[in-house]
């Protein structure tokens, strides 16, 4: 007699499809537990037996060639009908739901069946762990419990494979975002990177490390009219994506004519006109920081301004250093915040040295700072060579214990010839 279907055999089969177990090649740990239940059971013929669609075919076996049989012939379709049972058949010729069947008339002319159903969490039987004799006889009671022990021990292995499955599956999913992301970081990274890339009639170079895929700092200087130059360097709060977002925004305004009706030969007004651009009510409340100075090639004075961001350095060609300092509320804080101006000759031979506070909050492996001092001795020692910036990130790269960097480190350097 042929079973019927399990009231949910849809769900079934598809918790049945979700462990892919199904067709796999032999593994030892299914092999030890039917072995196991052949010992405790006495048995010649012990099997793990799924019940697919139209089949039942056997993860793990002993006493049996074949690797599946119809599911209409199946001992096992009648157990998983009752999850929480132990099917057990004394003599199946005896039974008339097998008397007839073609495993007990012909081989393996099974009379004796017992068979623990494999319930998953869900509660679905995906098929069972059974024993089964060519004679007739019964289990005894410890048999019988420790056959439900077994298929408990089954069903802890389909799900170590199921959650192995699902975190591969997951792994893999991250890689595909991850690499996404990472593309997405590249093209990002480009686009900030010609944004800052300064264009200026003086000597002029720069070093932009970010401490992530792409990062919170930018730079510039832009030519303006009446022969002067603007130079710059913001530092946007935090790191990554919205910091970098930030700083593009903020960089894109000042480009000549970012900024409707400013002058951007005077610093004040352009930090007062970037103060009323990004209000931190509108920007997730975040701010940035910015130095930013006017130099007038005509008569070699330099007028800047600063909002909460580090002083430049002004190093003479002697090697002295003058820190250019000017307090300002950080860009967004107050929306009627007053900048002021400072004003500086720049000598023959003077270095201009802007900077980010990932250069001065450097720390080492006991949590100093680098620090303003030991950026200032530095810089007046080896200010005026040509690899200066790439000397000053090996310094600090030292200073840390060549560990990452813990924030994004951007150096412009301006030199008057």
């Amino acid at each position: 007699m042929e079973a019927p279907l399990p009231l949910h055999e849809a769900a079934r089969l598809r918790a049945l499809e979700n462990y892919r177990i199904l067709d796999t090649l032999e593994e030892q740990c299914f092999q030890d537990i039917v072995e196991l239940a052949a010992h405790i059971c006495q048995a010649p013929i012990a099997l793990i037996s799924l019940v697919d669609r139209d089949r039942q075919w056997f993860k793990a076996r002993i006493g049996l060639q074949a690797a599946q049989t119809p599911r209409e012939l199946a001992f096992c379709a009648h157990a998983i009908l009752s999850p929480g049972e132990v099917l057990e058949v004394p003599d199946a010729a005896q039974d008339r739901r097998f008397a007839d069947n073609p495993l007990v008339t012909g081989d393996p002319r099974i009379r004796f069946y017992a068979g623990a159903p494999l319930a998953a969490p869900s509660g679905d039987a995906l098929g069972t762990i059974c024993v089964i004799d060519r004679v007739p006889r019964s289990l005894s009671p410890a048999q019988t419990s420790a056959l439900r022990a077994l298929s408990r021990q089954v069903v802890a292995q389909l799900e170590l494979r199921r959650i192995g499955f699902e975190i591969a599956d997951e792994k893999k999913r991250l890689e595909t975002i991850l690499a996404q992301r990472e593309a997405e970081l590249g093209v990002a990274t480009q686009y900030l990177m010609g944004m800052i890339a300064p264009n200026s009639p003086l000597p002029l170079d720069w070093l932009y490390r970010p401490c992530g895929g792409v990062g919170g700092d930018g730079l510039g200087a832009h030519a303006l009219e009446g022969g002067a130059l603007s130079i710059f360097l913001l530092d946007a709060c935090g790191h990554g994506i919205g910091a970098a977002v930030q700083a593009a925004a903020a960089l894109s305004v000042l480009r000549p004519g970012g900024l409707s009706g400013v002058d951007y030969r005077e610093p004040a007004k352009v930090l007062s006109a970037l103060n009323r651009a990004f209000p931190m009510e509108r920007n997730d409340y975040k701010y940035f920081t910015i130095w930013y100075g006017v130099y007038d090639l005509a008569d070699r004075s330099l007028r800047f301004a600063a909002s909460g961001h580090p002083p430049a350095l002004l190093r003479s060609g002697n090697g002295e250093i003058l820190e250019l300092h000017r307090s300002g509320n950080l860009i967004g804080h107050l929306p009627d915040a007053l900048f002021a101006e400072g004003r500086v000759q720049l000598p023959i031979g003077a270095m201009l040295l802007l900077y980010s506070d990932g250069v001065t909050e450097s720390r080492d492996a006991q949590g100093h700072e680098f620090g303003l001092e030991r950026l200032g001795e530095f810089t007046a020692r080896y200010g005026d060579e040509d690899d200066f910036l790439q000397r000053l990130e090996t310094r600090l790269l030292a200073f840390g214990g060549e560990r990452p960097l813990e924030d994004d480190v951007a150096l412009l350097r301006l030199r008057i010839p």
